[in-house]
């Protein structure tokens, strides 16, 4: 591959990058294996229940792990509707192959930007292995 022909790519990948994060996704990360993207579920009022959904995608020859207990925890200081929110409760599902979906919820006390943070644990596998991994979600969510 040439380097024009590379660095054309390049600008585009980041591009697009670019033009999804700005499409109402709250946050997004990933690297070679996984991409993860956190995305609001409608209007988000004070004193009322909001839902986030942490989408999580496996990339290349990567697919979602069947079997791993996928969890979320979310940090003190947020009104989460519980402490965890895991596969075993229902809040994780595959969705197909190379995607699943972790539903959260919490309930902001006033109107304005709401910081939220949480740990997901997740895992993708391969033919040859399972990458068992977990990140720290961060996002500022607007509240009416």
């Amino acid at each position: 591959m040439n380097i024009k022909y590379a660095s054309f790519l390049l600008a585009g990948a980041a591009l697009l990058a670019t033009t999804s994060a700005s499409a109402g996704h709250l946050a997004e990360m990933g690297d070679a294996d996984f991409k993860l993207v956190v995305d609001p579920s409608g209007a988000c009022k004070a004193k009322s229940e909001c839902t986030v959904t942490l989408r999580l995608e496996a990339l290349g020859e990567y697919h979602i792990n069947d079997s791993f207990p996928y969890k979320f925890t979310g940090d003190a200081g947020v009104p989460w509707k519980k402490a965890a929110f895991s596969k075993a409760d229902g809040d994780f599902v595959k969705t197909a192959e190379k995607t699943g979906q972790m539903t959260v919820k919490f309930s902001p006390e006033k109107a304005g930007k709401a910081t939220v943070a949480g740990t997901f644990k997740f895992s993708v596998c391969s033919a040859a292995n399972c990458k068992v991994d977990s990140k720290t979600v961060t996002f500022d969510y607007p509240v009416k």
